[in-house]
């Protein structure tokens, strides 16, 4: 039963506690996707939607305020001049979880944590012209040598 308990322990004291939320949400802001446990994330889902909600107010107090849960300056300048941005029509709900399959060796659950607003990552063009090969042997032993020249030079 739940009894009144305003959050989840994670097995570790407060301040331990508190520098694991603080780096997973760094972690988060920096990456703006990546892979964690599902008390955990949504442990610090809590943390990040509300430093979130400080970077959309946007003054120097609310700055002074994300500093002290994110101690890296490009952190939180990328919180108040990108993610927050990103975030000014959203009310609440900054963060999403997917689900993973479980860990192997100790069974945890798993989830993909990141921000719902983040850019789409940009794909590489890949040339499809093709390559010419050309085979030589090489005169001291049987074995073959491959130099590629592309069709561009």
């Amino acid at each position: 039963m739940r009894a009144r308990r305003k959050y989840k322990k994670l097995g570790r004291t407060s301040a331990h506690r508190l520098s694991m939320l603080s780096n997973l949400v760094m972690s988060l802001y920096e990456h703006e996707s990546l892979q964690t446990t599902i008390d955990r994330a949504k442990e610090a889902s809590r943390l990040a939607d509300k430093l979130v909600t400080l970077g959309r107010k946007g003054q120097v107090h609310h700055r002074r305020l994300a500093a002290k849960v994110l101690w890296r300056k490009e952190i939180v300048s990328k919180l108040f001049d990108d993610i927050s941005k990103r975030n000014l029509e959203r009310p609440s709900g900054h963060t999403r979880i997917i689900r993973l399959p479980a860990r192997r060796g100790d069974a945890a659950s798993m989830v993909i944590w990141q921000l719902v607003d983040r850019p789409t990552p940009k794909t590489e063009v890949v040339d499809a012209t093709p390559k010419e090969e050309s085979v030589q042997k090489s005169p001291e032993k049987d074995t073959e040598v491959v130099e590629v020249s592309s069709s561009d030079e």
